[in-house]
């Protein structure tokens, strides 16, 4: 792989086209041991590596306590993890319409913001982790 997505990105103005010059992956880690749990990887969209990885998380029985997402996953991810502690960031123009669960997200975040942050920051061992593998993984090539 020769392109960088977020290089591109920046290049082009924000818009990048999916599937094109691109590996897209989904990691799901358990951020006490961390162990990749589950992945997905699509030539496509980060989409669809996000559905592969939920289904060998099925396929494995794995139960999720908690999980943080970054800003592209909003309400829809609640539904993907009914019995788990969701952390996501809402969006600029979110509303607290919504379900059940979205409401009570939205508010914990703005009853309180900072314990919410520190809860929801810990994905960025995660994206340490990410990091790490693709650097790993770029020096074989």
């Amino acid at each position: 792989m020769t392109k960088h997505y977020r290089s591109e990105r920046e290049k082009s103005g924000e818009g990048v086209k999916e599937g094109r010059d691109f590996v897209y992956s989904f990691f799901i880690f358990d951020l006490g041991s961390n162990l990749i749990v589950a992945y997905g990887y699509s030539l496509k969209s980060e989409r669809e590596a996000y559905e592969m990885a939920l289904e060998v998380l099925r396929d494995l029985g794995v139960e999720v306590d908690s999980l943080r997402a970054d800003k592209y996953y909003g309400k829809s991810t609640l539904d993907d993890f009914p019995d788990s502690e969701v952390y996501l960031i809402p969006k600029s123009n979110a509303t607290i319409k919504g379900g059940k669960r979205w409401r009570e997200m939205v508010l914990r975040f703005m009853r309180n913001p900072l314990e919410y942050l520190e809860e929801y920051f810990k994905r960025e061992r995660a994206e340490s982790l990410i990091s790490s593998i693709k650097r790993h993984y770029m020096l074989r090539l």
